[in-house]
């Protein structure tokens, strides 16, 4: 207001410094060395208006305040505006100070309107990097309600973006999932950095189950208060049904425990191992003694249960570090490994004995029938008895048959000239 009203004087000079615009300073210092022509053509001007006369504005003198001006300032206008020199005197001076005034706020508003407009299309590439990104992408409020979705995410759940964003995240899941979900979500258990990875089960808009494994963080405000929760989601589904797949080729679909693929590997594993450094491991063929009886007796439902309860004691008898095959029928194999020696045969296989003998209810009524089966077991010993699987196999087959015509419910050690039976 008060350049508006008089030429540019030390204490305005002062207030516009407080600016710290190396560009301002540069011009008002011209302005104040030019602060006596200034003077002058005001004088000329208010002559000018008294006497309601026009003015030669080549008599004025020459301000130059152009040099004052940088490459981030438009340089002022320098020039009279006559009309105005006839009413007022400070014509000349409003005209400078409007055009400077007009030109240092609009520099001001550019810049902030560059600034917006930058955010804006960072905000933009963001976004669509967001979305366009080749992986299933969501985020949530503080509410658990979906905020954001990736492309993929709709394609894979086969929903619209309308149709998805508002919603609880748990809508899209299975009533499990969805109960473990909200625990995962709930802010009143944030820790700042923590990723929590979970195996969930999401119903896309077929209603079909698919298996996904999410990995999610909180994201944080300035004050580290949680704000959106950013997740990444992996379609697992087809991994899963190979891996069960997998599984099943290599597993007993009735009792879940390693069958003779598995047996064949980890067998030629063994034998590698414990030939390079001169251990030993026991084979142990198994049979239960007068099982088709049972099975003929009970039917074949009382006959599975009968294996599936054997299978989980003959785990139960063992050591982690063993392992129990089903052959199929009514055989079982045991590999022990970590053996120190024959002693140690002679101490778990008793074990297994006095497991399978146990009485067993084939059925959860009260009228069950209960049977007590036994087993007749045959070992055979690496190295002694063989250094490939197919021998050791072969030996503690005819070792498991020396038991059963031994009495049954026993073992027998493979022995080359003789068979050793242990009752």
């Amino acid at each position: 207001v008060v350049l508006n009203t008089q030429p540019v004087g030390a204490d305005i000079a002062t207030f516009w410094r407080g600016f710290n615009d190396p560009a301002l300073d540069a011009l008002v210092e011209r302005a104040l060395r030019a602060n006596g022509d200034v003077r002058i053509a005001q004088a000329r001007l208010q002559e000018a208006s008294a006497a309601r006369s026009e003015i030669d504005t080549s008599s004025l003198p020459q301000i130059d305040l152009q040099a004052g001006a940088s490459r981030s300032i438009a340089p002022p206008t320098t020039g009279f505006d006559l009309t105005r020199s006839q009413r007022t005197g400070s014509a000349y001076n409003l005209g400078f100070v409007a055009n400077w005034e007009l030109d240092f706020f609009g520099r001001e508003r550019r810049a902030k309107e560059s600034a917006a407009a930058q955010l804006s299309a960072s905000e933009a590439r963001l976004r669509s990097l967001y979305t366009q990104t080749p992986a299933m992408l969501h985020s949530l409020d503080t509410r658990g309600r979906i905020i954001n979705v990736s492309r993929q995410w709709l394609l894979t759940m086969g929903f619209a973006e309308h149709e998805v964003l508002g919603r609880p995240a748990t809508d899209f899941l299975t009533a499990e999932s969805g109960s473990y979900a909200s625990r995962l979500i709930d802010v009143e258990l944030f820790e700042p950095g923590r990723v929590d990875v979970s195996e969930l089960q999401m119903v896309n808009a077929n209603g079909d189950i698919l298996d996904v494994l999410v990995s999610a963080i909180w994201e944080s405000d300035a004050q580290g208060k949680p704000v959106r929760r950013l997740a990444v989601v992996q379609d697992v589904t087809e991994k899963k049904k190979l891996a069960a797949r997998s599984h099943f080729a290599e597993h007993d679909a009735l009792t879940g425990l390693p069958n003779r693929v598995l047996l064949n590997d980890r067998l030629e594993r063994s034998c590698a191992l414990q030939g390079r450094h001169g251990g030993i491991f026991a084979l142990v063929f198994l049979d239960l003694d007068h099982f088709k009886s049972i099975n003929d007796t009970h039917g074949h439902d009382a006959g599975d249960l009968l294996l599936k309860t054997v299978a989980h004691r003959l785990q139960g008898a063992l050591r982690d570090s063993d392992t129990v095959c089903r052959l199929g029928g009514d055989e079982f194999v045991l590999l022990l490994q970590d053996l120190d020696g024959v002693q140690d045969v002679h101490k778990l296989v008793p074990k297994v004995l006095d497991q399978v003998a146990q009485p067993c209810r084939l059925g959860e009524g009260a009228d069950a029938p209960v049977v007590n089966v036994g087993c007749s077991m045959g070992v055979a010993i690496f190295p002694d008895h063989g250094r490939n699987p197919q021998t050791l196999l072969l030996h503690a087959d005819q070792a498991m048959y020396a038991a059963k015509r031994s009495g049954r419910n026993r073992f027998v050690i493979y022995q080359p000239a003789e068979l050793s039976v242990t009752p």
